[in-house]
């Protein structure tokens, strides 16, 4: 087991062990280290550090022999070189150093995975959360942006019916078909920029993201937009916890940028909405995470009955993100 001393001069040591950290877990979620503010940890922890492929590091944070806080830290799927973190401190230890070892030792052996970037953010109702922005603060971080969450109330939703513009849409529960699959990169590059990915690399993030679902328990829900001649022209996931399906999460939807405002979007969340409520009927919510700048995508959930629930905010260090990725 490795140890490393973090250099705060506060007694903290910082361990970087993957597998201590399903016991730690348990400690941190009775200690109500993430409150009511991360609903969705335990599957952040499944999906980047028990799935398949996976190339995480965690850092527990030690004092006088008790951890009393986690960090890790995972590349993307599609831009290995852009890292995610996350820290948090049991209750009893915050503003005590805790949560600062654990940043520094996140940056400072984050290039072992050949990450250049690093995001990190916090979850809040409605307004911005002084600690954490004064920890971002003090190790380095910028504030990149802020993201709301919203929610959608299945049991309220009406039946509509779905309506696509010239072609189809096509909606399936699990794996995607080999035929579309390969279409999925040049739809991708369209959405988050040429430079960002590669066709095989996004094929081959594509069928891990399945893997890991299926390794996790975890049904995946898709629906895809084709043209008259067949073409791949959009495409919308969402995932639900088969162990506690009560809150599903809706993934990126993505329209080619020829096709937008034409009503395809809609199509493709209406139709994989009527999807989930079918096959999964004990989904009750179904959450989502845009940009506050979106406001295509914000105005476009909320007329399909999505509400605010929480602000994101997005922290990056060290080189910007391109320009043309969001």
């Amino acid at each position: 087991m490795s140890v490393r001393q973090a250099l705060n001069g506060r007694g903290y040591k910082v361990l970087v062990d993957s597998s201590a950290f399903s016991e730690w877990w348990e400690l941190a979620a009775t200690s109500g280290l993430w409150k009511s503010a991360a609903e969705d940890s335990p599957d952040i922890l499944n999906d980047h550090l028990r799935g398949p492929d996976t190339n995480a590091r965690v850092y527990i944070a030690y004092l006088g022999g008790e951890p009393v806080g986690v960090g890790y830290v995972y590349p993307e799927h599609f831009s290995t070189a852009t890292g995610h973190a996350r820290v948090g401190v049991v209750p009893s230890a915050r503003g005590k150093g805790a949560g600062k070892a654990l940043t520094h030792q996140i940056i400072a052996t984050s290039a072992s995975l050949g990450v250049t970037r690093l995001f990190a953010q916090h979850r809040v109702p409605d307004v911005i959360d002084k600690p954490a922005s004064a920890l971002a603060a003090g190790t380095g971080f910028l504030l990149e942006g802020v993201s709301a969450e919203q929610s959608l109330d299945l049991a309220s939703l009406k039946e509509a019916a779905v309506q696509a513009p010239c072609g189809e849409i096509v909606s399936w529960e699990g794996a995607c078909p080999e035929e579309l699959v390969a279409q999925y990169a040049p739809l991708v590059a369209s959405g988050f920029g040429s430079k960002r990915v590669g066709s095989d690399e996004v094929v081959v993030a594509y069928r891990r993201a399945e893997a890991q679902a299926a390794a996790l328990g975890k049904t995946m829900f898709v629906s895809v937009a084709l043209s008259g001649n067949g073409e791949l022209i959009g495409h919308s996931r969402i995932s639900v916890k088969k162990s506690d399906p009560v809150e599903a999460t809706q993934g990126v939807t993505l329209v080619r940028p020829e096709y937008r405002r034409q009503g395809w979007a809609s199509g493709l969340k209406s139709s994989n909405t009527a999807l989930l409520r079918s096959r999964s009927p004990a989904s009750k919510y179904l959450v989502t995470v845009n940009r506050t700048t979106n406001e295509p995508i914000l105005r476009l959930n909320e007329s399909l009955g999505f509400v605010k629930r929480a602000s994101l905010y997005q922290y990056v260090f060290g080189a910007a993100r391109d320009a043309d990725a969001d």
